[in-house]
């Protein structure tokens, strides 16, 4: 009785809460032209179910070789030899990357590395305590397995107590997508539309914000807390204080943090992507912080949910000109010698009431170790606005696509309609499916431009 009063006390709590992450996005609908949102993108993929004990503890397993993947990438990457001994790291790495992993081949494909490796000698002596490690830490892993296995007390009442698991288990049990209205400083700041299958957002929009200069502060470090359990706080939050938060959630709720699926590490991971995830790969933002003028609205585009794996060379240079390009052009500032040093003196300006911009990715089938998905090109469209007599209307409109690879070229499209026709096509073909409903990213923003 007493746990079935927790349940009903929960959902009474989350039917309450007004946060950001919603059914729809009624609540930050001003980031979009005419406040209508993008149209025709329905490509989410359903929310992970949870998982069984066998296949919680084959993922511990592969995080252990994810690690070692990293550690050996991370010593190696500015080595003369990076490119030889990539290739030797390769098979590796797409045995981990597989969703469906298969221990024993990954096992294989560890054991083959080391070997080539060995040919290497001064290389291999700054990996072999990365490799020394495992043993231990998979031992560690089948230990703790046992412990939960014999505990059968605690596997009964996960097996037979419904109610507490549909609270514990929230994270795994929502839709997908998530309509996220980005909050910071108890203010919505962009929308993003987060598929939880991937784990990637699928777009963000946003108003530029060209009032002052920009200024990136730190690195990307915050979650949201409601893609874990809707009842949690409304803003964004660095992982220290959202693992508090789980904490407390767990306590509140009964979730005994002995079963893997309930420990706040877990939870956070399988809401969304983490700082774990990204290893070759940039955090690429798709609403930028170089969009917005130093402050909130900069800040909190420093989460994880705005952010999908990005080629290093395509963000910080096609990309990130692209960016800085479009930020120029409508009236904003950068930095001192940002402008020069991009090459953009010459930009023409054009002068803009409100500058609605949809930045998104083409996911893809691939994963970065089972988890998060990689794009196979990031794409941006813009709406230029004159307030005219009260009215708004559109002024110029444009749009930009480029290939997440290290030569990926910026194509730039003066008509949205070119642009949606584009993404349809490579959606379809990335995906292997058919889209019955055309992309429409803004409503009736049909003036053209490029930058």
């Amino acid at each position: 009785m007493a746990r079935l009063f927790l349940l009903v006390l929960t959902l009474s709590v989350i039917s309450a809460v007004r946060g950001e992450v919603v059914d729809n996005f009624n609540q930050c609908k001003q980031f979009f032209f005419n406040e209508r949102p993008v149209q025709g993108l329905d490509i989410a993929l359903p929310t992970p179910e949870p998982l069984s004990l066998e296949d919680l503890y084959l993922e511990k397993r592969r995080e252990v070789y994810v690690e070692l993947y990293k550690k050996m990438y991370n010593k190696v990457k500015l080595q003369k030899e990076f490119k030889e001994v990539q290739l030797v790291l390769e098979p590796l790495k797409i045995a981990i990357d597989e969703v469906n992993p298969e221990l024993n081949f990954i096992q294989s494909q560890s054991e083959k590395a080391k070997s080539e490796l060995q040919k290497h000698p001064e290389i291999f002596q700054k990996l072999k305590p990365a490799f020394d490690s495992i043993t231990k830490e998979l031992e560690d892993i089948t230990k703790s397995k046992t412990s939960v296995e014999n505990d059968e007390q605690l596997l009964q009442n996960i097996k037979d107590d419904l109610e507490v698991r549909k609270v514990c288990h929230s994270a795994y049990l929502t839709g997908s997508p998530a309509h996220i209205c980005q909050k910071k400083g108890n203010l919505y700041h962009f929308a993003t539309m987060y598929d939880r299958g991937r784990r990637i957002p699928l777009y963000s929009a946003y108003k530029m914000d060209r009032s002052g200069k920009t200024k990136r502060e730190g690195d990307v470090i915050y979650y949201e807390p409601q893609l874990v359990h809707a009842g949690l706080e409304s803003e964004q939050n660095d992982v220290k204080k959202v693992k508090g938060s789980l904490k407390k959630y767990n306590k509140d709720n009964e979730c005994n943090e002995k079963y893997p699926a309930y420990k706040q590490t877990d939870k956070l991971r399988w809401s969304q992507a983490t700082d774990d995830d990204f290893a070759s790969f940039d955090r690429g933002h798709l609403n930028p912080a170089g969009h917005h003028a130093e402050g909130e609205g900069s800040k909190a585009t420093m989460t994880f949910t705005n952010v999908a794996p990005q080629n290093e060379k395509m963000n910080k240079e096609a990309w990130s000109k692209y960016e800085t390009k479009l930020r120029i052009k409508y009236g904003g500032e950068f930095t001192a010698g940002d402008e020069k040093d991009r090459n953009t003196e010459n930009i023409e300006k054009q002068k803009c009431d409100n500058l609605y911009v949809v930045t998104g990715v083409v996911p893809t089938k691939k994963f970065q170790f089972g988890r998060v998905n990689v794009p196979s090109h990031y794409w941006s469209a813009h709406c230029c606005t004159e307030i005219n007599n009260g009215k708004e209307v559109p002024v110029l409109s444009g749009g930009a696509l480029c290939p997440n690879t290290d030569d990926g070229k910026v194509e730039e499209f003066d008509r949205i309609t070119d642009l949606e026709e584009r993404l349809k096509e490579l959606i379809q073909e990335q995906l292997q499916i058919h889209l019955t409903n055309p992309i429409s990213i803004f409503d009736n923003c049909a003036s053209t431009s490029i930058i």
